[in-house]
């Protein structure tokens, strides 16, 4: 994106020296003015990237606002330096999961889908056709499955052993890191993306008077 922008002051320079002359080639001064355009242009593209970002991590606040409960119970079920299945509450962790899942965790999951600005992603098929999805949005999607799992296994030998009640405190537990670990990335990325606007708009500052 540097280079980019900094391509306009040159051409701006170019376009100057070259309509100076007696014979000024209209050829060349288009091409100058198209590399003017393009860069404003792809400049113009770095808005509804960071718009995107922005809204990925609030909706990365909205899954973590949801799950945080989860770290609380699994703190104090391990306060004495070991799980203790007895201290876990698992009533209120599945009522904040089959609340958590439908509106905030399955609706995260799906908007993944939808992001036009994946650089590191991979192919998968939706509904609407084949997008790009993170990378990491495979380890959500497992881990979020292996909550469910882990419910499962209550289910089919109520009330649980303290294995299957461990299982289920550890998901959620893992799923809320990973949560907070993708936000903190998104917010990194808000915070490098901003940074390099702004060093790129002094550059350009900088040689547009200048005159180069």
């Amino acid at each position: 994106m540097v280079e980019t922008l900094l391509a306009i002051p040159g051409a701006i320079h170019a376009i100057r020296e070259i309509l100076a002359g007696r014979n000024s080639d209209p050829r060349a001064v288009l091409a100058h003015l198209e590399t003017m355009r393009s860069s404003l242009v792809k400049f113009a593209e770095i808005g509804p990237c960071l718009d995107e970002i922005r809204k990925l991590h609030q909706t990365l606040q909205k899954v973590d606002h949801v799950l945080d409960p989860c770290l609380r119970y699994f703190a104090r079920a391990t306060a004495s330096g070991y799980f203790n299945p007895v201290k876990y509450p698992l009533g209120k962790a599945r009522s904040l999961w089959e609340l958590a899942k439908p509106h905030s965790i399955n609706e995260f999951i799906d908007s993944l889908s939808s992001l036009q600005f994946v650089e590191d992603g991979l192919h998968v098929k939706t509904p609407t056709g084949i997008r790009r999805i993170p990378r990491w949005s495979l380890e959500t999607r497992n881990l979020k499955e292996r909550v469910d799992t882990a419910f499962y296994s209550i289910d089919q030998r109520p009330p649980g052993s303290p294995q299957d009640v461990l299982n289920v405190a550890e998901s959620l537990r893992d799923l809320s890191h990973h949560i907070k670990t993708r936000m903190s990335a998104a917010d990194q990325e808000i915070r490098d993306l901003a940074a390099e606007i702004s060093k790129v708009l002094a550059n350009l500052e900088r040689g547009l008077n200048n005159g180069r």
